[in-house]
């Protein structure tokens, strides 16, 4: 037998690898779980490791959706791959984050982690070089409006080409949490990200959208089993640079509390007051119903729980919020006072 992939053990041993409380009861279940997580292949692996017991109809099905999304994945890779090479021809440098080209590294091919769309990085000095790259390309930006409210207050824009996935094009990894990751803190030469870096982003990146999907967790074990040279003492002096300590911290406690203590090959730090108040908002978010008032603020307060200075992360979320007030009443043709928010952005810059 084939040696089982560690990640697969950890799936298939995870105390809740679902959304809604309950472990998969049978191979159907498995199946219906994998596809609503976006991870297709799982149930044929974990036959095939004698780790799930599957009847040959029910396996026959799953090989099929495994199958049709891994035609789905390798267009949407050819794509963000086209979009790579011509931006690199052009002398840009460009990484990826996220998505089908991780997947691929990270996964083994028995497994299909699905993508919705492609997130490239370029530095801030190349945007506008990159966007005319990608018109020839075909790549438009379709929202005038959309476009100018990103530019002006988010860290990306997004891209459509008929028939592709959305592209979204960024200039900075992240701005949220109160601190941005600049795209210099990720742009290498050769055109790949830095170990540490990447996994301290995606950790980032996850905390920011409040955990809300088990596979952005999936993603950060998948990657530290396949960098096994990560040196705990860098990641962590890596989050207190970006100011992520917190959510760095956060993270891990969120990996090993569904995959396992065997998930991280290093102690996690035992949750203290503010994180355990943080982990009971958050599993209350998650069951809350959606676009409603009652999750957003338990959202805001597991967001800024999460921030090594909640002070200055606050300040930020008001100023972003005036301008995105501002930004729907421009779009609704409201009259904007001139110079709005009138207050200054930015807070007082970090010590």
């Amino acid at each position: 037998m084939p040696a089982i992939h560690p990640i697969l053990k950890l799936l298939a041993a995870a105390p809740d690898p679902g959304d809604d409380g309950e472990r998969p009861a049978d191979a159907e279940a498995w199946l219906a779980l994998g596809s609503r997580l976006g991870l297709e292949g799982l149930v044929p692996a974990l036959a095939a490791a004698d780790l799930l017991t599957v009847p040959a109809a029910l396996l026959a099905q799953a090989e099929q959706r495994r199958a049709a999304a891994g035609m789905e994945q390798g267009w949407i890779r050819a794509c963000a791959q086209e979009a790579l090479t011509a931006l690199h021809a052009a002398s840009i440098a460009a990484v990826p984050l996220k998505g089908p080209l991780l997947a691929a590294r990270i996964y083994p091919t028995s497994l299909v982690r699905r993508s919705t769309d492609i997130d490239l990085l370029v530095a801030p000095a190349d945007l506008q070089t990159a966007l005319a790259v990608l018109a020839k390309l075909d790549y438009r930006l379709t929202d005038a409006h959309l476009t100018a409210h990103q530019l002006r207050h988010h860290h990306h824009v997004i891209l459509q080409r008929s028939a592709s996935p959305p592209l979204e094009l960024h200039w900075a990894a992240l701005h949220a949490l109160g601190t941005r990751i600049e795209a210099a803190d990720l742009l290498q030469r050769d055109g790949q990200l830095e170990p540490h870096a990447e996994l301290v982003y995606l950790a980032a990146h996850a905390a920011s959208h409040d955990f809300e999907r088990s596979l952005w967790l999936f993603d950060l074990a998948a990657l530290v089993i396949a960098q096994p040279a990560l040196d705990l003492a860098g990641l962590n002096a890596l989050a207190q640079r970006w100011h992520l300590a917190r959510a760095w911290r956060h993270a891990q406690q969120q990996v090993v509390a569904l995959l396992g203590p065997e998930a991280l090959p290093w102690p996690v730090p035992a949750p203290d007051t503010t994180d355990q108040l943080v982990a009971r908002g958050h599993r209350a978010y998650l069951h809350l119903p959606r676009k409603t008032v009652s999750r957003f603020a338990v959202h805001v307060a597991c967001l800024l729980g999460r921030c090594d200075d909640p002070w200055r992360a606050a300040w930020l979320g008001q100023f972003a919020a005036l301008r995105a007030a501002g930004d729907l009443a421009e779009r609704r043709g409201l009259p904007v006072p001139g110079g709005w928010p009138p207050l200054p952005p930015f807070p007082p810059p970090w010590k």
